[in-house]
């Protein structure tokens, strides 16, 4: 089998949704416009306990955790499942 060439079109560089949802807060987040922050993608069904049918959160898609300074966000696309806030700076989330 030959080796095959295809087209991509990049529709937009990626964003983590937790930079939206900054952006759309009342001002309380304008003030950290360091560029600095993390986030992960992750498969919801390493989440999803065994066995159960109560599962409330969405399937779909990869969930995010956004971390910026000692605010954490849970996110799966525009859907915030969970917004925390740690007294000092998040260092490491599990």
């Amino acid at each position: 089998m030959g080796v095959r060439v295809r087209t991509v079109t990049v529709l937009k560089e990626f964003e983590p949704f937790g930079l939206t949802v900054e952006a759309s807060d009342n001002g309380s987040n304008r003030k950290r416009n360091d560029g600095k922050y993390q986030y992960m993608l992750f498969d919801p069904q390493i989440l999803r306990p065994r066995d159960d049918d109560s599962w409330i959160y969405s399937d779909d898609c990869e969930h995010e955790l956004f971390i910026r300074g000692k605010h954490l966000l849970w996110s799966s696309g525009p859907q915030v499942f969970k917004r925390f806030c740690a007294p000092s700076t998040i260092i490491k989330v599990l």
